[in-house]
């Protein structure tokens, strides 16, 4: 492919996010109208997010690199779950979530980063509660209502955001 041999920052990024796009239709189990077909989406997430540290390496830092890294991570992580191991799911979603926290206090008007790293922080509870103590994984809830409702409050116009904010309650019940 051109991408992976481009110095081209926005082939190198748009070509990471294509990748996430063909994984979700070929068996990202959170997506719908998906083929079933796991082995391959994992390849293609892998491959995306080769290709989110290629355009990372192109343009240190850039925002647009990091959240396709982190969404890559996500989506890995969203698989290792699904397999059963939280272990790697828990690398995955920290691994993101350090990706996406780096930028956001830098970027608070943006719904984007600050909307990835709710999520990311949202998949780490989820499968913390399986092996941490019930007084960290309340800990890890009440600061999800928190961050979902000042992010529902920052952005009263992004429909997203009370979305999140309704999986938020809804999860920590």
């Amino acid at each position: 492919l051109e991408a992976e041999a481009s110095e081209d920052f926005d082939v190198v990024r748009d070509a990471a996010i294509g990748y996430q796009q063909l994984g979700d239709v070929q068996g990202n189990p959170f997506a719908t109208n998906t083929k079933g077909d796991v082995t391959a989406a994992r390849n293609s997430y892998v491959k995306s997010r080769e290709l989110a540290q290629r355009a990372l390496a192109l343009r240190p830092g850039d925002p647009r690199a990091r959240r396709a890294l982190a969404i890559a991570d996500l989506k890995l992580g969203d698989l290792e779950h699904m397999r059963g191991d939280n272990d790697a799911a828990q690398a995955r979603y920290l691994a993101a979530q350090q990706i996406l926290n780096a930028p956001a206090p830098q970027m608070p008007d943006d719904f984007g980063v600050r909307g990835n790293a709710l999520h990311a922080a949202q998949r780490l509870a989820f499968v913390r509660e399986a092996s941490a103590p019930i007084g960290e994984v309340l800990k890890m809830h009440n600061q999800l209502v928190e961050d979902a409702r000042k992010l529902a409050a920052d952005f009263p116009r992004e429909d997203k955001s009370m979305s999140l904010l309704a999986n938020v309650l809804h999860g920590a019940f």
